[in-house]
């Protein structure tokens, strides 16, 4: 997409906390997926509830999009991984399919 800081700013909640209840939750399920006798040495299935702020996760994100373009993409050609140079804003075409 290309997007960038200002338009997370505008339309992301950036100051509103990690949804830590939430990856608890998610954990909880993980946890009763797996067999009984690995649930308590497997915590690498288990997301983790050291969070980032949002948007420090976001800028980050923005920041380091270009590196994201695989090697075999010639990168004075593309803006992002999936976005031409030149190529139009999908936001801008209101027909498209979702």
């Amino acid at each position: 997409m290309d997007l960038d800081e200002a338009w997370g700013e505008d339309h992301l909640q950036l100051d509103k906390p990690p949804p830590v209840e939430h990856i608890q939750k998610k954990n909880e399920m993980i946890a009763r997926c797996l067999p009984e006798d690995m649930r308590e040495a497997v915590t690498m299935s288990l997301l983790s509830e050291r969070t980032r702020p949002p948007r420090e996760t976001w800028q980050r994100l923005v920041s380091t999009k270009h590196l994201r373009i695989n090697d075999e993409l010639p990168r004075h050609r593309y803006l992002t991984r999936f976005r031409k140079v030149g190529s139009k804003d999908p936001r801008e075409n209101k027909n498209r399919e979702v």
